[in-house]
C-alpha cells in the first residue's frame, strides 16, 4: 500500500507530538530550518498513525524500531517484525509503502537540484543519459527509481548510484528488474514518485 500525504501544519498538534519517542524530537530539534523540522515531525507522526491503522492494537506512540548499519528502519516491536515499511518527503508531501515484504520508496520535487553534467555522472550512467535525452525520461524517474530501490535493499548510499541501472523503465506501470518488482510515476505535476518490493 502506497501513502501520500501533503504536510499540513494544523495536523502538528500538541496531542500528536507527544507519539515521537524522545530520539526524534531531539533529531526534529537539529534541523536549522523551522520548515525541515516540522516536516520530520509530521512524517514520523504520520508514519506512526498509519501503522497503527494497520495494527490498532498499538498506538501511534506505541511504535518502536530499530535500525540496521546504514539506517534503515524496522519495526521492533515483538509480533510485528513481518510488517515492512519506508518512507520518504519532500518540502510539500509524505510518502510511505507499507508491505508484507521488504520494501523502499523515494519521492522527489522536479527541479529541487540543479541537474549538472556532474549530477548526471554522479546519479545515472551512461546509457541512462541516452535515454533522457532521446526517450524523453525525466532525470527524477530515474532517480527516485535508485533510490526506492537502495532503501529497499537497505544498503543506503553505500552503493553509489551510478553503479545501478535501469534501462527498460515503464512509467506508471509495474516493471520487475532482478528481484524487485518497480512502479514509478508523477504525482501531481512535478513530483516523481518511485517504489521497490521484494518479489
Amino acid at each position: 500500500k502506497i501513502w501520500v500525504i501533503p504536510f499540513d501544519d494544523k495536523r502538528l498538534t500538541p496531542k500528536r507530538v507527544q507519539y515521537l519517542n524522545q530520539q526524534e524530537r531531539a533529531k526534529a530539534q537539529n534541523f536549522f530550518h523551522q520548515r525541515d523540522q516540522k516536516n520530520y515531525q509530521l512524517s514520523h507522526i504520520y508514519l506512526r498513525e498509519i501503522l497503527t491503522l494497520y495494527s490498532p492494537t498499538l498506538s501511534p506512540k506505541d511504535w518502536r524500531f530499530k535500525f540496521n548499519k546504514y539506517g534503515k528502519p524496522f519495526i521492533a516491536n515483538q509480533g510485528y517484525q513481518d510488517i515492512y515499511f519506508n518512507i520518504s518527503h519532500t518540502k510539500t508531501h509524505f510518502a510511505m509503502i507499507i508491505s508484507d515484504r521488504v520494501c523502499g520508496i523515494d519521492i522527489e520535487k522536479e527541479g529541487s537540484i540543479e541537474i549538472d553534467q556532474n549530477i548526471l555522472d554522479l546519479v545515472l550512467t551512461q546509457k541512462e543519459q541516452k535515454i533522457i535525452r532521446e526517450k524523453n525520461i525525466s532525470f527524477y524517474t530515474i532517480w527516485t527509481l535508485k533510490e526506492a530501490h537502495l532503501k529497499a535493499t537497505g544498503s543506503g548510499l553505500s552503493t553509489p548510484l551510478h553503479e545501478i541501472e535501469f534501462l527498460s523503465i515503464e512509467e506508471s506501470s509495474i516493471f520487475k528488474r532482478g528481484e524487485y518488482y518497480y512502479k514509478t510515476q508523477q504525482i501531481e505535476d512535478s513530483i516523481s514518485l518511485s517504489w521497490a518490493i521484494l518479489d
